[in-house]
């Protein structure tokens, strides 16, 4: 082979090495990094969830705790704390699914619907519909949430189409102010993944100002998980 040829071969070998790096050294845009995040989130087989919902109407503040796990589709155990009780919650599809007392030992059936109406949980995945309606995403001070160096993204939400996915029971109920609902997403860097949301909203329910806020955290990504049988 001559050496011009060579050469050329050389430099067109280092082209390809200094575009590749600089495609991977190409920072994300916010907008980028959230629908990644999303699409990773979409591959999980499984993954833990712990949640803090709170709902505060004219003084009087209502605190709800769950945790537990979900299997996609749509699958789901959880352990939910409302009011000084222990409900365990159970979703066998979009179409079956339990609830049970702490201290019982049968499941009662439920509509999955009116289940999901009144805790807002039924589907976790179904929170990450939220941020289609996202606008003005922002990148924040990386964080770590839980040991994993995350992205921490901040953004508005359109609060009648959050309330939409949140609990779908109040629709027509409910009214809004003008100022958007705040939303944050914490992404692992390494694993593109939603390790932590949060969002805030304001609304008047029945003539009462109502301020709700809820977080969710992620873990144990495509773990066994058990999920019982009634």
């Amino acid at each position: 082979m001559k050496r011009p040829t060579r050469t050329k071969i050389s430099i067109l070998m280092c082209v390809i090495v200094l575009v590749t790096l600089a495609c991977q050294l190409t920072p994300q845009t916010p907008a980028q990094i959230l629908e990644q995040a999303k699409q990773k989130m979409g591959e999980l087989q499984t993954y833990h969830m712990d949640m803090t919902l709170t709902m505060s109407v004219t003084g009087a503040t209502i605190t709800i705790t769950a945790r537990g796990d979900a299997q996609m589709p749509d699958k789901a155990y959880m352990t939910m704390e409302m009011l000084g009780q222990e409900i365990e919650v159970l979703m066998l599809s979009s179409s079956e699914a339990y609830t049970r007392m702490s201290g019982q030992t049968e499941w009662t059936p439920v509509d999955p619907a009116t289940l999901s109406q009144s805790t807002g949980i039924a589907s976790a995945a179904s929170q990450l519909q939220i941020t289609d309606y996202a606008t003005n995403i922002v990148k924040q001070q990386d964080e770590t949430v839980e040991g994993v160096a995350c992205y921490h993204l901040s953004m508005d939400v359109d609060a009648e189409e959050m309330m939409n996915v949140v609990n779908p029971g109040l629709s027509g109920q409910v009214s809004y102010g003008s100022e958007p609902a705040r939303m944050d997403v914490w992404v692992g860097k390494q694993d593109s993944l939603i390790h932590k949301m949060s969002y805030d909203l304001a609304m008047v329910i029945e003539g009462q100002d109502t301020d709700m806020s809820m977080m969710l955290t992620f873990s144990n990504f495509d773990e066994a998980v058990d999920i019982p049988t009634p």
